[in-house]
């Protein structure tokens, strides 16, 4: 009898999980991106978004804040040498920018309700190529004048925090997990003597210096990278990082300060 039971549930699970119940999943997914379809195209109308070389989609989920100063831009690019991405975030949308949307159902990822946040200061840029994506929860913030740029096939996990204030230049194809930092100056000024007014080294906000991560890096969940890092391509940084120093090509660092543990090693994406 119980194995009669187990047979019934496994009938079950193939007619109806598998036929059925994964085609409702398929159908409320492209609805909602059909939905931030149109998201998207009212932020082009508003101009929030502009347009380079051609025209392509934005994605935008329900609950986005946006924060854009005079002048400042999400500019949509899409470079003429673009290769062909084997892993499109969507597949009826494989060239669009995705911003707070939510995952695929089939996919356990954790589960997101924080608002997303966007912050772009005076005059500042936020430039895509095709097929990236910032998750929901995160928190993206550029100073005025400034750029960031996010390489195709990239993702920007739940939770992240990306705050620049010199320029923060994100290959393609990088995965940055949930709740990672990446932040390219000190937050707060730090003076060199205990009477700041004679200390003109400094300027508000504390010194900085541009970080560049490469294509085809994987940064792990809440890693941390600090100013004036450079990370090489296919390289790993490994969960709870803390990266102060650059990390050269095809290794993996890990630990706080973070340290080689292997070089020579390549991965991708499943």
């Amino acid at each position: 009898m119980f194995h009669l039971v187990n047979k019934l549930h496994i009938i079950r699970n193939y007619l109806f999980q598998d036929m059925i119940f994964t085609k409702m999943l398929n159908m409320k997914y492209n609805f909602a991106s059909y939905i931030g379809l149109w998201r998207g195209r009212m932020y082009k109308l508003l101009g929030r978004v502009k347009l380079e070389n051609k025209n392509r989609e934005l994605i935008v989920g329900p609950r986005v804040d946006f924060h854009q100063e005079p002048g400042s831009a999400i500019l949509l690019a899409t470079p003429p040498d673009l290769p062909i991405d084997k892993y499109p975030v969507n597949a009826r949308y494989p060239e669009a920018t995705f911003i707070a949307m939510r995952n695929h159902p089939r996919f356990t990822n954790h589960s997101e309700y924080r608002e997303t946040r966007i912050r772009l200061m005076k005059k500042s840029k936020l430039i895509f190529e095709p097929n990236s994506k910032i998750c929901i929860g995160s928190y993206v913030s550029i100073w005025p004048e400034k750029e960031m740029y996010i390489g195709a096939g990239t993702t920007i996990g739940n939770g992240v925090v990306l705050n620049t204030r010199c320029g923060l230049n994100i290959g393609r194809n990088v995965l940055i997990a949930r709740e990672a930092i990446i932040m390219d100056y000190d937050g707060h000024p730090i003076f060199n003597s205990t009477n700041p007014e004679n200390d003109e080294e400094n300027t508000y906000g504390g010194s900085g210096e541009q970080i560049t991560i490469e294509s085809d890096v994987w940064i792990g969940f809440r890693a941390m990278i600090m100013k004036g890092v450079k990370i090489g391509r296919g390289s790993i940084v490994g969960a709870y990082a803390c990266v102060y120093k650059d990390v050269p090509a095809n290794c993996i660092v890990a630990g706080n300060p973070a340290k080689i543990i292997k070089e020579g090693i390549s991965w991708r994406k499943y």
